[in-house]
């Protein structure tokens, strides 16, 4: 009984979550969009299951409309706080591996920031000077598109 009770409170605090959050699209178009994104990626299902929570982050950035997929399968994040003349960073679906050791020159094996930094800026064509001036807010969605590189 104990348990049920618990389930319902964590529900209802869920629901409140959701009705709080300014929502865009419907939760089922954000995970259709998202699985456009990893089928066009060719991400296979063993390693979804291990990218679930990122997944699960991506979803609800479409949700709440910080994130859209266009025709092209680019992300495309409107930035909560624009910084120097930037409103929004279009995160390109695909990479080669030329592109992202010429943005981890320079960069230290240890310097973890640094290379998710150097990712973003990678993935998006925008300095890394830029990337690393974005508040945090809008830095963590990067953060969690860039997992999908490494």
């Amino acid at each position: 009984m104990e348990n049920k009770a618990q389930n319902e409170a964590v529900r209802s605090q869920q629901n409140q979550a959701t009705q709080t959050r300014d929502v865009k699209v419907t939760r089922a178009v954000a995970q259709n969009e998202m699985n456009k994104w990893l089928d066009f990626k060719k991400i296979k299902a063993k390693k979804r299951e291990g990218l679930a929570e990122s997944i699960e982050e991506v979803i609800d950035s479409i949700e709440d409309g910080t994130l859209r997929l266009d025709e092209d399968k680019k992300l495309i994040q409107d930035l909560s706080f624009p910084l120097e003349g930037v409103s929004e960073l279009v995160f390109k679906p695909r990479i080669q591996a030329v592109d992202i050791n010429a943005a981890l020159k320079g960069i230290k094996m240890n310097d973890n920031n640094g290379r998710v930094i150097a990712y973003i800026s990678a993935l998006t064509g925008r300095p890394k000077t830029l990337i690393s001036k974005l508040d945090t807010e809008d830095m963590s969605i990067g953060n969690t598109l860039a997992v999908f590189f490494i």
